[in-house]
Order: structure tokens, then C-alpha cells, then sequence
């Protein structure tokens, strides 16, 4: 089913030990559009001329999410920034980036409208926002903020499994709501 909606961008920082949130969710900014794109390695065996195995494994991912807000008191702590009260949000080669879990909904058609997607590490890279001249019409110029994801070891049934996405449907609203909040309180092994 196509997709027709995206809401609660949300984003909690992970502890220093990485095995749990640090803090409870948070909205990170409004959301308008969040696309993944993950590298797969790929290796394929060839014998007697036919494919007999082929093995296609998680090398890393890029998650970019356009918002409505590039808010300094939200971003400068999370890429590391200093803020000084004389030069407002300093940006150094120095800045080392909070790793954070990101999760958001998206509306779907069907009987299980509403999907979860939780990535439970990713860490931003620094951003800076276009700007354009105000002409004889308005028009929103919004930023586009990028993430590297990681793999995180999280526990699935019972096993500990080397996680980079969860994604899971929901018929209500408030019932991925709760889901998504519930991901940023599960610790990891």
C-alpha cells in the first residue's frame, strides 16, 4: 500500500555504555520527509555455470530526513556543538556526535494503517540549512539532516541479534504511538 502520511519524528540519546536511552523520547522536529537507503554487501557462488548460494549482508545505511525546524537547543547538543553565550552554537573539527536511536510513523492504506520504523543507532552528521531571498511569492526552504546507521545487539525472542531497523504495523494511531515510545525503553544486551 502507498504511503500517505508521516508523524512523531521522534529521537532519544543513548547512554555512554549504549545499552540503554539515556533519556525519554523526544519530538526531534516536524517531520515532512525521511528516506533510508541501505548498502548491502553481495556475494553470489557460481558452480557448473548455475548461482548455488548467494548472501547479501548489512554494510551500513544512510537515513536523511527533511524537517520543518533545524532547532539549535535540539541539534547542537546531539552533534556535539558547544554552545557559548557569547557566540551562540560553535562548531568545531573537535565535535564528537551523540549516537541516538530514531523512530517515527508513517500512515499506510489497509487494515494495519499506522507503521513503526525504529532505527535504534544512528548519529547525525553536521548540516547547515539553504537560504533563499523572499521574492513575490513564499516559499519554505526546510533542512535536510543526515544520519549514518549502525547496528546495535538488541534481544528478539529470546536471542541477541545485531539489529540495524525494526518496523512493525499497527491498526491505531495510539497503539504505534505507544509501540514507538516502548522501542526507546528497551535495553540492550
Amino acid at each position: 500500500m502507498a504511503n500517505k502520511g508521516l508523524s512523531k519524528l521522534m529521537y532519544a540519546p543513548l547512554s555512554t555504555t549504549g545499552s540503554t536511552y539515556s533519556a525519554e523520547p523526544a519530538k526531534l522536529a516536524g517531520a515532512i520527509n525521511v528516506k533510508a537507503d541501505i548498502t548491502y554487501a553481495d556475494g553470489k557462488l557460481y558452480a557448473d555455470d548455475v548461482l548455488q548460494e548467494e548472501d547479501k549482508t548489512f554494510v551500513s545505511g544512510k537515513l536523511t530526513m527533511t524537517v520543518d525546524d533545524d532547532d539549535l537547543t535540539i541539534f547542537a547538543p546531539l552533534l556535539g556543538q558547544t554552545t557559548d553565550s557569547t557566540d551562540g552554537v560553535v562548531s568545531s573539527i573537535d565535535d564528537t556526535p551523540v549516537a541516538i536511536g530514531v523512530g517515527y510513523i508513517v500512515k499506510k492504506s489497509g487494515t494495519n494503517p499506522y507503521r513503526v520504523k525504529f532505527y535504534p543507532k544512528v548519529v547525525l552528521s553536521d548540516f547547515d540549512t539553504e537560504a533563499k531571498t523572499k521574492e513575490d511569492k513564499i516559499e519554505y526552504v526546510t533542512p535536510s539532516v543526515e544520519a549514518t546507521i549502525y547496528t546495535i545487539d538488541r534481544t528478539v525472542d529470546s536471542a541477541t541479534k545485531t539489529v540495524y531497523r525494526i518496523v512493525k504495523d499497527f491498526a491505531t494511531k495510539a497503539a504505534a504511538v505507544e509501540a514507538l515510545e516502548a522501542l526507546f525503553t528497551q535495553a540492550t544486551p
